[in-house]
């Protein structure tokens, strides 16, 4: 059976403030028929990996993002995702996936910024310092165990968070 997916989306994007704003913000859903996906078992004590026609999915969510130019050369960058990621109906060759299985890989929750500011250097150039972050939250592929079975052992990825800063120095060109 082949992966069809009914795909639907909508969101707004508008400037503020004589484009020292900015806001975006989406809003999507999908649904799956056939969906399909690797699936991980843990068979005699390790883990074996097989494709598979899951079933039916649905994922759906949203998305923020705002930029601010509050004062000249300073820049703020903010972003929030959300996401709803279950199998609804699992199909016969699913072994081991579970209606209301949270699909691989799909954070419920992310988060992410940065601030950045420039200094002019006049005919040299410019010299921008900015600092990031990330974060994403827990992630996995099982509800819970199947205590029948060794084929739903809960697997979970772990929240991550990430703080990046650098600095960076711009020749002005010729």
């Amino acid at each position: 059976m082949p992966e069809i997916v009914d795909s639907w989306e909508t969101g707004l994007k508008a400037d503020w403030l004589d484009r020292r704003l900015r806001t975006n913000v989406a809003f999507f859903y999908n649904k799956f028929d056939g969906f399909q996906s690797t699936l991980v078992q843990i068979v005699n004590g390790a883990s074996v990996s097989n494709f598979v026609n899951a079933g039916k999915a649905k994922i759906y969510g949203s998305e923020w993002e705002i930029t601010a130019i509050p004062v000249e050369n300073l820049e703020l960058r903010g972003g929030v995702g959300t996401l709803y990621a279950k199998m609804t109906e699992v199909s016969q060759g699913g072994l081991g996936i579970l209606p209301g299985n949270h699909l691989p890989n799909a954070p419920a929750f992310n988060a992410n910024g940065s601030a950045r500011y420039t200094f002019p250097l006049g005919d040299a150039g410019k010299l921008s310092l900015q600092g990031e972050f990330t974060n994403t939250s827990r992630s996995g592929w099982l509800k819970g165990s199947d205590r029948t079975s060794t084929a739903s052992t809960t697997l979970q990825i772990a929240p991550v968070n990430h703080i990046h800063n650098n600095a960076s120095v711009r020749q002005r060109a010729e």
